[in-house]
């Protein structure tokens, strides 16, 4: 089972979305193994994305990988580090010339489980991150 949670910064506003904004954000994975065998070395791999609110592009926010290992009929929670966001929406005073959008809001988030380099289970959200961290993949080999 796989769980996002979100952490608000306490300088963050929960005004309209044209205000200039700050937010933090993790991921909570929980982990569940419900078999009569410990899991040894499961490769935890998490990822949350940003998206340029000018330009759009998506880039890699954090990237948090951990061994772990999952005793028999047993439950672990991990979190990952937490990514900051600071973002100032598209501006224009009546007869002043518009002062352009600029910063990063989440996108969304990847979370990868490993056992012997073998994916073992696998989420994304939204699915399309999936590809962009294929691509950005390729980009560092």
């Amino acid at each position: 089972m796989l769980k996002l949670s979100k952490e608000k910064d306490k300088h963050s506003t929960s005004l309209p979305a044209v205000a200039p904004g700050s937010e933090d954000r993790s991921l909570e994975i929980t982990l569940k193994n419900s078999s009569t065998q410990a899991l040894p070395n499961l490769d935890l791999k998490c990822w949350l994305l940003v998206r340029d609110v000018k330009s759009k592009d998506i880039t890699i926010g954090i990237t948090d990988s951990s061994i772990l290992t999952l005793p028999p009929h047993s439950q672990m929670v991990v979190t990952s580090s937490v990514a900051k966001c600071d973002f100032t929406p598209r501006t224009a005073a009546a007869g002043a010339k518009p002062v352009p959008a600029k910063g990063n809001k989440f996108y969304g988030y990847g979370v990868q489980v490993l056992e012997g380099g073998k994916i073992i289970l696998q989420t994304y959200d939204p699915s399309d991150i999936k590809a962009a961290l294929d691509a950005e993949a390729k980009k560092e080999k």
